[in-house]
């Protein structure tokens, strides 16, 4: 059902609801989304539109705008767009500080939060002295290979599928380091594009790596999350896999992310100009 959700279908649901409603309206990529701006949201003055997608809540926006429709804001992750430098431009339009707004949430005091309910306080600093870097720096590191990888398949239109990925095929249980051939072999095998060249993309992966990248803004939330999962089984913790699912975990971080932490990001600060620009409509609580 969801697949059959156009912009025009997101355009429709908001001029349908400003019969009703007479405040603002945020669009946003999906559910998960929604859910987590309804945690900052004003309720009596804004209502979230799931789109079902970024390019659908893109492209509602700009049905809207071309039609003057007043009190309308979307957010969607920035992905590669602001590694690439082709960030769309709107005052309507705004995006997470990161690649994405799991790497928002991970990039703050949750994480902590996080390793205190499910992390092991003896195993993480031993991991830390161990390898002589704090675990923020450790999972991020562990997931540019992989944010690398998506970004290349994506220029050149390889096609790989990192949905449903098995994780344990290239990630050691035990530093947390990714194995980039044995990922490139693990996504490929996944994606059953059998005729790329493992090589080939493994030297192309190389030549993509710089460290000029932000990490954050190479990195997948999603891919973070999976091998945080299974640090918090052994290398960070002691859990059952079932107990520290990715999505469990996800859910835990968006909980965590309180409102004072909200508070000090650009987008928040973006919001808030959006809404002086925007008078009557308010997005956020009062200050």
């Amino acid at each position: 059902m969801q697949r059959h959700i156009t912009p025009h279908t997101i355009a429709n649901e908001v001029r349908m609801n400003r019969e009703l409603f007479s405040g603002a309206f945020l669009i946003v990529e999906g559910d998960k989304d929604s859910r987590f701006f309804r945690n900052h949201i004003e309720p009596n003055q804004c209502r979230t539109v799931p789109a079902n997608g970024k390019d659908n809540a893109i492209k509602a926006l700009d049905i809207l705008e071309r039609e003057s429709f007043k009190g309308v804001l979307s957010i969607v992750d920035t992905d590669f767009d602001f590694v690439e430098g082709k960030l769309p431009a709107s005052q309507n339009l705004l995006f997470t500080d990161h690649h994405d707004l799991e790497i928002m949430l991970f990039n703050s005091q949750a994480l902590e939060k996080v390793l205190t309910q499910f992390g092991s306080a003896e195993k993480i600093d031993k991991f830390q002295e161990q390898y002589k870097k704090d675990i923020r720096t450790v999972l991020l590191e562990a997931g540019r290979t992989i944010g690398y990888l998506r970004w290349l398949s994506l220029q050149q239109n390889l096609g790989l599928d990192f949905e449903g990925l098995s994780y344990g095929g290239f990630l050691d249980v035990s530093s947390l380091e990714v194995d980039a051939l044995k990922l490139i072999k693990v996504v490929k095998n996944h994606s059953q594009k059998h005729a790329l060249d493992e090589t080939e993309i493994l030297n192309d992966l190389q030549g993509l790596i710089s460290v000029t990248h932000d990490d954050l803004h190479i990195c997948c939330g999603h891919d973070l999350s999976a091998i945080l999962s299974i640090a918090l089984r052994k290398a960070l913790g002691s859990n059952k896999a079932d107990d520290v699912r990715a999505e469990m975990l996800e859910k835990f971080f968006q909980l965590s992310f309180e409102a004072s932490i909200f508070s000090a990001t650009r987008l928040y600060a973006s919001i808030r100009r959006w809404e002086q620009d925007n008078h009557p409509f308010r997005i956020l609580p009062a200050p």
